[in-house]
């Protein structure tokens, strides 16, 4: 931001407002816009998710990445997460339910916002709620537990 900022000759919170969208005079806006296209600015995802507490990614996890029926279920789900401004991960786990349950204890470390996992099986281990390495906190504004839908077939987007 520094570098857009010398090259706009505004300071560097003017530049953090306009790139955020929080506004400016309008000649502000365009001299830092035109730095940042310049300069070939591209916005840190990891950063924004630090500070918004957002990925904008849900992880697809499936027993076969090969399977038809996944390939079918891929294309409605990302039409959905990508309608809503989410990107979709997809992870193949081989039907290995370790590696099932390691991809659900992964919400705890926040690289994905949430998760579609269709395993071959539903095994007890797989309805027993985990922390993963990480315990949340209270304070946290996401759920440490898995979002449940009354039917597996209800597709919605995560809520904002």
């Amino acid at each position: 931001m520094e570098t857009i900022a010398v090259r706009a000759g505004v300071s560097i919170a003017s530049v953090s407002r306009v790139l955020n969208g929080h506004g400016a005079r309008p000649d502000t806006v365009t001299r830092v816009e035109r730095a940042a296209a310049e300069l070939g600015y591209v916005p840190n995802a990891v950063a924004r998710s630090l500070k918004g507490g957002r990925t904008m990614q849900v992880t697809f996890a499936m027993s076969d990445i090969g399977n038809p029926a996944y390939v079918s279920m891929v294309r409605e789900i990302q039409a959905v997460m990508k309608a809503a401004g989410y990107r979709l991960l997809l992870h193949s786990t081989d039907a290995d339910v370790e590696d099932e349950l390691a991809v659900l204890r992964s919400l705890a470390d926040r690289t994905s916002d949430g998760l579609v996992l269709c395993p071959i099986r539903i095994t007890p281990r797989h309805l027993t709620p985990s922390p993963g390495p990480r315990a949340r906190s209270s304070s946290s504004a996401h759920s440490p537990e898995p979002r449940r839908t009354a039917h597996p077939w209800t597709a919605s987007a995560p809520t904002p």
